[in-house]
């Protein structure tokens, strides 16, 4: 971002892009704070530590709406995790619109837990990209079911809740449960802790895409550990080491202010290798300032060295191959050893995740920004990116 050469004194940032930021934030500062604060002002202008995680591997320009959810969902407050069944009959809940915060719609001074619910009809057609279900931003946290199967979730539920009031959010469907015979059922689950909530956000609605979606998308809960411990590369038991963090997000936001140096993260997934695929990528997004990756113990990609005193390591984006059979069926863990020289620190961009060597080589290719650096700046002031 534009003001890294500020708070870093990179040298790599071009003047021309710092002065077109500037033109542009004097031009769409109120179009911004609107955009990011859409349940103003009730909202400071502070970010929480999930507003990196975002759309993720899916991206607005190219991609096509299928379906318009926005207006009227059925609602009801408070919890019951049978609400997220096809066959739930919610014929008694009230009808509110989406897009505004639900105190805004007849339940005023409601903090807590509810529920939206929504069916539609999906028009048979022959889809060749993945397909996305995009809800823009949920006040404060979210679980999505889509035709009764969880397809993702962002920020943390009581008793551990955690805001993600400004995130955004585009989930993947998988394709099996895509239905063009019966109506499909969207239901999400929410919780308030404060202050206005609900689906506040604009652009609701199911998307497709030609972007290759990953295996695994490894944005949201891991491990962050400000001991350098060599055995943190390994599959022991280091809880009273590590405390939880968001990926991707600068740890200086997430209790770690100031801090400089090594740190450790972790996270522990399920994942198989399929028959077939013999090289895998995994997609770190950019890093601040040099890192070590580990695979199961295994080193299988780095960037930077610890001894450069100044580099433009911060903005590149990682993505190290690996041999699919490094993967177990028992469970995995990657361990990515990050040394920060000064500024903000962390895992600090996405997207995040594992691909086949060949979707990722493709993604790549679909993804390259020809934008300017004036069109870079206006579009990420205004919220398109």
């Amino acid at each position: 971002m534009w003001w890294k050469c500020f708070d870093k004194n990179h040298g790599e940032a071009k003047y021309a892009t710092v002065i077109a930021s500037a033109v542009a934030a004097l031009s769409g500062l109120f179009v911004t704070f609107h955009s990011r604060n859409d349940d103003a002002p009730s909202r400071g202008s502070g970010a929480t530590m999930w507003r990196e995680t975002g759309h993720g591997f899916f991206k607005d320009r190219g991609s096509e709406q299928l379906v318009d959810l926005s207006g009227a969902w059925s609602f009801a407050v408070g919890d019951d995790t049978s609400r997220a069944a096809v066959d739930f009959n919610d014929d008694d809940w009230a009808q509110i619109d989406v897009g505004s915060p639900w105190e805004n719609e007849g339940f005023e001074d409601h903090d807590g837990f509810a529920w939206y619910r929504r069916s539609f009809d999906l028009p048979a057609r022959n889809l060749r990209g993945q397909v996305y279900l995009r809800l823009g931003r949920i006040d404060d946290v979210d679980e999505v079911y889509f035709n009764g199967v969880k397809i993702g979730a962002t920020g943390r539920m009581p008793p551990h809740y955690d805001s993600a009031w400004d995130a955004l959010r585009a989930y993947l469907v998988p394709r099996e449960l895509l239905r063009f015979d019966a109506p499909n059922v969207v239901a999400v689950r929410v919780f308030d802790g404060e202050l206005g909530g609900g689906l506040v956000g604009e652009a609701v609605g199911l998307f497709t895409t030609p972007l290759p979606a990953p295996l695994l998308d490894l944005s949201g809960h891991w491990e962050l550990s400000t001991v350098d411990d060599p055995r943190f590369v390994g599959t022991g038991n280091f809880e009273d080491a590590f405390r939880p963090a968001v990926v991707p997000g600068v740890w200086d936001r997430q209790g770690l202010a100031d801090f400089d140096g090594y740190a450790w993260y972790r996270k522990t997934f399920d994942l198989s290798a399929p028959a077939g695929a013999e090289e895998w990528v995994l997609r770190l997004g950019k890093i601040d300032d040099t890192d070590e990756v580990y695979l199961n113990g295994v080193l299988i990609g780095h960037t930077g060295s610890t001894s450069a005193a100044e580099t433009d390591f911060w903005n590149q984006t990682r993505a190290y191959p690996f041999a699919a059979d490094l993967l177990k069926s028992d469970g995995n863990v990657l361990a990515v050893r990050v040394h920060d020289l000064k500024g903000y620190g962390g895992i600090t961009r996405g997207p995040l995740g594992i691909m086949t060597a060949a979707d990722h080589a493709r993604y790549v290719e679909l993804t390259v920004d020809r934008r300017s650096a004036w069109q870079r700046s206006w579009d990420w002031l205004l919220g398109r990116d």
